[in-house]
């Protein structure tokens, strides 16, 4: 009775240890301390970009003078926060430290899962998608490693909105060559 007692806890132990592996991985909820979706805070200054006529006005970027902000304890260099329609939906920055690239990369790999990496002698560029996020980081072999990370929804709606022919983004990039017989 005992023996079946002990089985029948360590079958309920292996059940919810492998319910709790099998989650799926949760995605970002936004970035410096701003949730996908949230309008823009009072304090932010205002960052002129040349636009289309399609999203003037509706595309607006930032950033937050005098303000230190991180993403998974790495501390970013003057991030550019992206708003369409007054919806937060990027974050765009250098690392302010820049031999922080690989412990950013480790990290990322680590909260959600391997990335789509392509490495060359000069760059190494990484992309993680998770449910409605990509996050990108692509770190030179010299100079300061830059991330990124957006909701794909939100960015989609940036993408329509200027056209088929003035799409730029993940959405456009071009499927990768692949040698013959692959």
């Amino acid at each position: 009775m005992a023996r079946s007692g002990i089985r029948g806890w360590l079958g309920l132990a292996l059940v919810a240890a492998m319910a709790a592996c099998s989650r799926p991985v949760e995605p970002p909820p936004g970035a410096a301390g701003l949730a996908f979706g949230d309008p823009p805070p009072a304090g932010l200054v205002a960052v002129a970009v040349p636009l289309p006529d399609d999203v003037a006005g509706r595309l607006r970027f930032f950033t937050r003078p005098d303000q230190t902000e991180t993403f998974l304890g790495i501390a970013l260099a003057e991030p550019v926060l992206a708003f369409f329609e007054e919806r937060f939906f990027s974050l765009s920055a250098a690392l302010a430290d820049p031999a922080d690239g690989p412990g950013l990369r480790e990290r990322l790999t680590r909260a959600y899962g391997p990335g789509y990496c392509r490495d060359t002698a000069k760059l190494a560029v990484c992309l993680w998608r998770t449910a409605d996020v990509d996050m990108v980081l692509e770190t030179p072999a010299d100079g300061a490693s830059r991330f990124m990370v957006r909701h794909r929804s939100l960015a989609g709606l940036v993408a329509a909105a200027t056209g088929p022919d003035r799409t730029v983004g993940l959405e456009s990039a071009p499927e990768p060559v692949r040698a013959p017989g692959r």
